[in-house]
């Protein structure tokens, strides 16, 4: 068990850490549109990404 929650942790906890600094982005927005900018990067990478490995 403890093998396998270590596979899991190291498959999710960069993943929770980019989505923390992707909403980060959206929640610091300076404009309007650096809001929509960043959220709509934001959306598209949960959309695209679920189940796959951390990418830019």
């Amino acid at each position: 068990m403890p093998a396998a929650l270590a596979a899991y942790e190291a498959d999710r906890i960069p993943r929770y850490a980019h989505v923390a600094e992707l909403s980060a982005a959206v929640e610091h927005a300076a404009t309007p549109q650096g809001f929509a900018r960043h959220y709509a990067a934001f959306s598209h990478w949960m959309i695209t990404s679920a189940g796959n490995p951390v990418t830019a």
